[in-house]
């Protein structure tokens, strides 16, 4: 961990996600447990520094910066739509569409639609006609 350079203390957001990206970078070859070690309560609060906007941004930011160099193409696309979500939460349909791949589209989209028609209750009633 201290080959890595240890947390980066210079954020206030993210620093855990950072410094498991620069330890891939030292020791590609890493493992996956089959069951959780810890619990962690990861609700955002405005009592966290981490639950301010300003801050998940500039973290994220900061993190995108360092490391894009490492993630796949995909990766950087979901990266940037996650960051692009904390400044506007509720992203026009062209952006989603754009932006998110997969399943992650799919999900997206559902939420969007969901915001739009109060649970999906108008689309339902034009399919019944």
């Amino acid at each position: 961990m201290l080959d890595a350079g240890g947390f980066d203390e210079r954020l206030h957001c993210a620093e855990e996600y950072d410094l498991w990206l620069k330890l891939l970078q030292l020791r590609p070859e890493a493992r996956g447990v089959s069951e959780p070690l810890m619990c962690v309560d990861a609700a955002p609060r405005p009592d966290r520094l981490s639950g301010m906007t300003r801050n998940r941004f500039q973290g994220h930011m900061h993190i995108y910066r360092l490391h894009k160099a490492n993630l796949s193409r995909a990766e950087r696309r979901r990266k940037l739509y996650a960051i692009r979500k904390m400044l506007h939460p509720d992203p026009p349909l062209w952006r989603i569409l754009w932006m998110c791949s997969g399943r992650e589209r799919l999900t997206e989209l559902r939420r969007w639609l969901k915001l739009r028609f109060k649970g999906g209750g108008a689309i339902k009633a034009q399919c019944r006609r």
